[in-house]
């Protein structure tokens, strides 16, 4: 199907980021994934876990004091809205970002502030995807065995899986912007007739080994790849193979770049022409991955 709406009436995934009561050993739980990370980066999680600590105190004193009529409406805000709020500031700062750099290129991410607000915003649109759940509890579920009571193990990480992930986004965001001068950082401006696509899970890993991966092996390493708008695209690298791209970038490397959005993007692309969209679609026909 092809239809003309906003990013959001195509994307919108209803009560994806719906938040439920912390029980104390859902804490202790997510605490557990928490000390996996290294000291540093476990402070902003922590923080994020106590806040929504709170939410869930907050949510229990309403259920005692509010009357019946009003909790159901006050509980929907609650477990709808939370993360979502989140997730809006770290969209509104990129956003931010997004039109500095059109002004500017990529001498905007020369402030320390905007290049960690562009981190953060990538780490969480790595981690906050329905496909990037269903591959990590699969990949979760695999190596588990042999752990005592695995199905309970399993069962805590599908239940807080809303809130890991938003932690794991965080992580990943603080793992660019901290190696960002080892990696290969481009700023990619598309002057071709063929405009970037974006998709429901835009961010691409590019870099060679993907193709011999799988979930019980995963990418050893990353070149990612994030569209930004038609014509501007964003690359965190560990690899020099797409360094060219900063000085220019032709139909077949936009279409490269674009099918490989495509295929992961659970069928859902969206393009700012029809001609674009109409190709991706064909590729689908011939085994694209697009459904």
């Amino acid at each position: 199907m092809v239809a003309c709406d906003s990013i959001k009436g195509l994307c919108k995934d209803r009560e994806f980021y719906a938040i439920h009561k912390l029980s104390d050993e859902d804490v202790d739980f997510v605490l557990q994934w928490i000390s996996k990370a290294s000291e540093f980066l476990q402070e902003k999680p922590r923080k994020d876990l106590a806040d929504f600590v709170a939410v869930s105190d907050v949510w229990r004193i309403i259920e005692h004091v509010r009357r019946p009529e009003e909790i159901s409406e006050l509980e929907d805000v609650i477990r709808c809205n939370s993360l979502e709020n989140k997730y809006t500031t770290i969209e509104n700062k990129f956003y931010s970002v997004i039109e500095a750099i059109k002004e500017y290129g990529s001498a905007a991410l020369n402030d320390n502030s905007a290049m960690l607000s562009f981190c953060s915003y990538v780490g969480h649109q790595v981690t906050r995807t329905k496909s990037f759940r269903d591959r990590s509890i699969e990949a979760i579920r695999q190596g588990v065995v042999g752990i005592p009571d695995v199905e309970r193990y399993v069962y805590l990480t599908e239940r807080s899986w809303w809130l890991l992930s938003y932690i794991f986004g965080t992580n990943v965001g603080a793992e660019l912007y901290f190696s960002r001068e080892n990696d290969h950082h481009i700023l990619i401006n598309n002057c071709t007739h063929t405009p970037f696509i974006t998709g429901f899970h835009p961010l691409t890993n590019v870099h060679e080994c993907v193709s011999d991966a799988g979930v019980s092996n995963p990418p050893e390493y990353m070149d990612l790849y994030v569209p930004l708008t038609p014509n501007i695209g964003y690359m965190f690298n560990q690899s020099p193979d797409y360094n060219h791209l900063r000085d220019s970038i032709d139909d077949e490397e936009v279409r490269f770049l674009n099918t490989a959005v495509s295929r992961q993007s659970e069928g859902r692309v969206i393009g700012s022409t029809s001609a674009v969209i109409d190709e991706i679609r064909k590729q689908g026909t011939r085994g694209s991955g697009l459904a």
